[in-house]
């Protein structure tokens, strides 16, 4: 666990400075109506709460006094969970075989709602509180024989449906923009698509330049996580965009 921890302090550590490198990129923790967290995380971090996954547990911590960090639970995950994303008072948890739905309106105590199952896959989330926007890879690490986007309808919590699924190219993770869905292929470049009607996904935006792995949104903002570093895009109305700086490692 302090392995664990001393790696969260890294990596919001490495979020400041790559803040304070660039003036126009700032840093908050996240409210409860609007998730800033990449959709690769592997923790989720607000005013007052930790939420932490390792491989088959999810770990809450209170973190009012950050010095005193305080383990409120651990729940097991009968899965190899991946990712977690939060959007008001719901957990979405990747896994490799689905997304795990978590209330979380007692922060301390995750409570489970449903699921949305599929065939072996790595598993990136993201939602707007009605649908859920989850792709599925292929590849040695993930198993599995497709990659897709997939929709699922989550108007009612306790029975997620299926929309639709698009075929797209190694996919890894994906921004909700408005009417707009970002999303990173890797060596495969960056999509865009309008998703104003999830039933008919139209592809608006092809970069085969920017090699991207994950994103965060920030105001009218993108921060691309790349192959070789970060890229920050100011994003217009119709989701062209323009590039504000980059840092390659």
């Amino acid at each position: 666990m302090k392995n664990l921890l001393k790696y969260i302090v890294l990596s919001m550590l490495s979020v400041v400075m790559v803040s304070c490198e660039d003036g126009d990129i700032g840093f908050e923790f996240d409210d409860q109506d609007v998730s800033t967290s990449g959709s690769i995380a592997k923790f989720y971090i607000d005013q007052t709460h930790l939420y932490v996954i390792e491989e088959n547990s999810l770990s809450v911590f209170d973190i009012t006094d950050f010095e005193n960090m305080q383990v409120k639970a651990q729940v097991d995950i009968n899965r190899e969970v991946e990712t977690i994303f939060r959007l008001g008072d719901v957990l979405y948890l990747g896994t490799t075989t689905g997304v795990l739905f978590y209330d979380i309106s007692d922060p301390n105590l995750p409570s489970y709602l449903s699921s949305y199952n599929h065939f072996t896959g790595c598993d990136p989330v993201v939602s707007d509180g009605q649908y859920a926007y989850t792709t599925l890879r292929s590849n040695a690490g993930c198993g599995g024989g497709t990659n897709v986007l997939d929709v699922v309808d989550m108007s009612n919590l306790d029975n997620p449906v299926l929309v639709k699924s698009y075929e797209v190219a190694s996919p890894y993770g994906l921004v909700l923009f408005d009417d707009y869905l970002f999303l990173a292929q890797g060596s495969n470049g960056m999509k865009v698509f309008d998703i104003s009607d999830v039933s008919n996904a139209i592809e608006v935006g092809a970069y085969s330049d920017i090699k991207a792995l994950d994103f965060i949104r920030d105001g009218q903002n993108i921060i691309i996580r790349t192959e070789s570093g970060i890229t920050q895009i100011a994003v217009n109305a119709d989701a062209s965009f323009s590039v504000l700086s980059q840092i390659n490692y």
